[in-house]
């Protein structure tokens, strides 16, 4: 199990290990394929259904199901843990711990004698995180044909926050892709509107339309250059907009949070050592 463990970290990295390796199962529907057409809705009533004279109550939904069992007696008649199959069987073997300096352990689940020490250190400045970004972020560059506007010389930047400007004045809203055209005074940026997407849409950026020069007549006007970033900086990381700046003279890279501000990563790039203990399983 040891060495599995050794392999899998070597080819996959250690960030987020709970979710992608000791939780990773797979569920066997067929079961569950038998009984779901034969269930009724009670109308009105979410979560209820009827199956042959039987009333059962459904945890989750059909196309999730997690529990379903008798509305009368509670008497349990199918759970997707019970068809669960362990994606890597030899994980079950380990249990994560994480320690007051943000490090991590693996340890054998039994006797929780440590089998090796991953991460560590300030917040904002964790390894671990910055391989998670890295391996797991989508530039906003993958959208089709962005990355040809920017390799022609283009200045393309996607608003961060909200500005409205008074009645009649031009706003801009964030999420917003602007082509930008000219720096004024006092930290302000003209620009075209080139794309505004649909609220709560949340596509990666490989998924979403192909993106073109804005059309004569599109929006345009003034908007503060310190509520854009440069597309090139941006990236989806789960479910939010992220901004990995350029490396400075030290080489140090910083990655913040483009809603609030937060700093996510701020330090050398490094991966993650692990530091193994060794320590054989009975």
């Amino acid at each position: 199990a040891v060495e599995a463990l050794r392999e899998w970290t070597a080819a996959n990295g250690w960030h987020d290990l709970q979710r992608r390796l000791l939780d990773a199962a797979e569920v066997d529907y067929s079961s569950w394929a038998a009984v779901e057409p034969r269930m009724r809705e009670v109308q009105g009533t979410p979560g209820m259904y009827t199956v042959e004279g039987r009333t059962v109550r459904l945890t989750g939904d059909r196309m999730d199901p997690h529990v379903l069992s008798d509305a009368d007696t509670g008497e349990v008649l199918w759970t997707a843990e019970e068809h669960e199959t362990a994606e890597f069987p030899w994980a079950k073997h380990f249990a994560l711990r994480t320690l007051h300096d943000n490090s991590l352990q693996v340890v054998e689940r039994r006797s929780g004698v440590p089998v090796v020490s991953i991460g560590g250190g300030p917040k904002g400045n964790d390894p671990l995180v910055l391989q998670s970004i890295l391996l797991e972020a989508a530039p906003v560059l993958q959208r089709e044909g962005l990355h040809g506007l920017v390799a022609a010389g283009n200045q393309i930047v996607q608003i961060l926050k909200d500005h409205r400007a008074d009645a009649g004045g031009f706003s801009v809203l964030a999420g917003d892709l602007m082509l930008a055209t000219h720096a004024g005074n006092n930290g302000w940026t003209f620009g075209t509107l080139m794309d505004r997407p649909k609220p709560g849409a949340a596509a990666p950026p490989s998924a979403m339309k192909a993106l073109r020069l804005p059309a004569d007549g599109a929006p345009e006007g003034w908007f503060p250059a310190t509520f854009a970033a440069p597309v090139q900086e941006l990236a989806q990381w789960r479910g939010e907009t992220i901004r990995i700046g350029a490396p400075e003279h030290s080489g140090a890279v910083k990655v913040t949070r483009t809603a609030t501000g937060e700093s996510l990563f701020h330090g050398l790039p490094s991966a993650p050592s692990p530091s193994w203990h060794d320590l054989p399983l009975d």
